[in-house]
């Protein structure tokens, strides 16, 4: 999928691709089988940056995803801070989730949609709406939480 998306939507998700698969094997509980599939990610990221162009870029600037990255990244940013205990367990293992991977993925996926939202124009912004959602809905939930304390 990553390698798709970096052919079709630009380079940028490959490198995003590579980024979450050399994060799962480096941080606890790593899974080191995850730095091959991090190598061939960034492989075509490269390849996708030197056939498809820079299609990176092609959506322009958009004010509303300036407006909505930021905003979306303050309301974020407490949360994220708030993840360095995780009282979740995983659907698979029952465990408790690692708190540092939980953050690690709530950092990525924040500078996944900042990136997008910011070079891709309005049509990237729009393709992400589910992530602002999530990361709106969270962030409310966690204002609600922390003032009804």
């Amino acid at each position: 999928l990553g390698l798709w998306l970096s052919y079709q939507g630009g380079w940028g998700y490959g490198v995003i691709t590579a980024l979450a698969f050399l994060l799962d094997a480096q941080l606890p509980a790593r899974a080191w089988r995850q730095l091959a599939f991090a190598v061939l990610a960034r492989g075509g990221a490269a390849l996708a940056a030197i056939l498809g162009g820079n299609q990176l870029w092609s959506g322009g600037v958009s004010l509303w995803g300036v407006v909505i990255a930021l905003g979306g990244t303050a309301l974020f940013l407490p949360l994220i801070l708030e993840s360095r205990t995780v009282d979740s367990v995983g659907d698979r293992t029952g465990k408790p989730l690692q708190s540092i991977r939980v953050q690690a993925a709530q950092i990525l996926a924040l500078v996944s949609g900042v990136g997008t939202a910011l070079l891709g124009g309005t049509a990237a912004l729009v393709s992400l709406t589910p992530l602002w959602a999530a990361t709106l809905g969270a962030s409310l939930h966690w204002l609600y939480r922390t003032l009804t304390r």
